[in-house]
């Protein structure tokens, strides 16, 4: 005769009849029955469709889902699954604020993607399939209210992380007309040189006395230079076209590189 089986009502996996505890999400049954109930009120609760926050995400990150999530677990009463939701909310925060001010526009839709995939996967699924198994008839809220918020941050953050790469990632390229980009080469150059010791550096240069990594530096501003000069095909033109100083210098040192004639070469 087969085991009797305990469904989980978080999950939905099946456990043992004698378990009190979920093998699988770590959810507690109730000592009264091996499926809990929900109370009658909680069919009217009016919650958040996640499957909506998943699309909206896509427009206003994970971040926006991940606090729309923990929204609806903290109206379901869930503590352990907000908790959850808490720390993805935390997470992807200084997930994204790490890569807009230090990563690559490259690494920062990667990061972007894994971040959006993730979330989705393994915390707005889970909760989707909570509401599936609990049979809750929840009255959906509207979104009225959270998405112009949700549009006023995302639009203050961006404003806030172009100012502070402004600030800290110096000059940036403009190809818009061969007499902007000239000037601003001259400009992403100059800061470089001050950025790098301007005056002390020069001395330091004509003593033969620069340090390991000093000598590191200035190869890659050489590098850079020699980069600056060259023609550029349209393509290449408008990947690098509004790169900052750094973005700059780290996007030609990763990609190309310069022998003893002083010849540029890309990487292959």
């Amino acid at each position: 005769m087969s085991e009797e089986k305990k469904k989980c009502p978080a999950c939905a996996e099946e456990n043992s009849a004698g378990a009190t505890v979920c093998e699988f999400c770590g959810e507690k049954f109730s000592n009264t029955s091996s499926s809990r109930e929900m109370p009658e009120s909680a069919q009217k609760l009016e919650l958040y469709n996640p499957k909506a926050a998943a699309n909206w995400s896509l427009l206003f990150t994970p971040i926006f889902g991940a606090y729309v999530l923990k929204t609806n677990w903290k109206i379901l009463g869930r503590e352990e699954q907000e908790k959850r939701s808490k720390i993805w909310l935390i997470s992807l925060i200084i997930i994204w604020g790490i890569g807009l001010l230090f990563l690559s526009d490259q690494f920062c839709s990667a990061i972007y993607l894994i971040g959006l995939i993730s979330w989705f996967f393994l915390e707005c699924k889970p909760q989707m399939k909570y509401l599936t198994v609990n049979k809750l008839d929840f009255q959906k809220k509207s979104w009225k209210t959270l998405v112009p918020k949700a549009a006023g941050i995302l639009v203050g953050v961006w404003l806030f992380f172009t100012i502070i790469g402004f600030m800290f990632g110096g000059p940036t390229l403009d190809y818009s007309s061969p007499e902007a980009y000239r000037e601003s080469c001259g400009e992403i150059m100059d800061y470089l040189a001050e950025e790098f010791g301007g005056k002390e550096f020069g001395k330091k240069l004509q003593n033969n006395d620069l340090s390991e990594e000093e000598q590191e530096a200035l190869a890659q501003v050489i590098v850079l230079g020699a980069f600056l000069d060259y023609e550029h095909d349209k393509d290449l033109r408008e990947t690098i076209d509004g790169m900052s100083a750094h973005e700059l210098l780290e996007f030609v040192n990763e990609n190309y590189w310069m022998d003893p004639l002083g010849n540029l070469h890309e990487r292959e």
